[in-house]
């Protein structure tokens, strides 16, 4: 019987445990997308971007604040783009140099992740280049 009580016991305590991992896993998922998506200029609301998010933080803006916010801000967007577009040559070369830095100093086992982060990283900036 105390068998049966102690091994319920753990039971318990084991799931709170596995309960616990996995909540703080989808918080810290959870924050680390948002923080991507602020310092990426994306947001969770398809109608904010990162930094009308932030700017709403900081400043809280009234309703008509934001709109105006807006539209100065999806006025002036494919001019961001055209300035990225004009440079990404540049950048993509000193991308390449940091790459092969980074290559080579890695371990065999870290190199797979690396190649992965990599190909998220360049889907990202695709996206981001592509503009509206």
């Amino acid at each position: 019987m105390k068998r049966t009580h102690a091994y319920t016991a753990l039971l318990l305590v084991g799931i709170f445990l596995l309960g616990a991992i996995t909540g703080g896993a989808v918080v810290r998922r959870h924050a680390a997308r948002r923080l991507q998506e602020q310092l990426l200029g994306r947001a969770a609301d398809p109608n904010m971007s990162g930094a009308m998010l932030l700017l709403n933080r900081k400043l809280h803006l009234d309703g008509e604040q934001r709109e105006q916010i807006g539209r100065i801000m999806v006025s002036h967007q494919s001019e961001f783009v055209a300035i990225r577009r004009s440079v990404e040559p540049q950048l993509s070369a000193l991308r390449q140099r940091q790459v092969q830095e980074i290559r080579a100093i890695l371990k065999p086992d870290q190199r797979d992740s690396f190649e992965q982060f990599l190909s998220e990283m360049e889907t990202r900036r695709r996206s981001n280049l592509a503009g509206p």
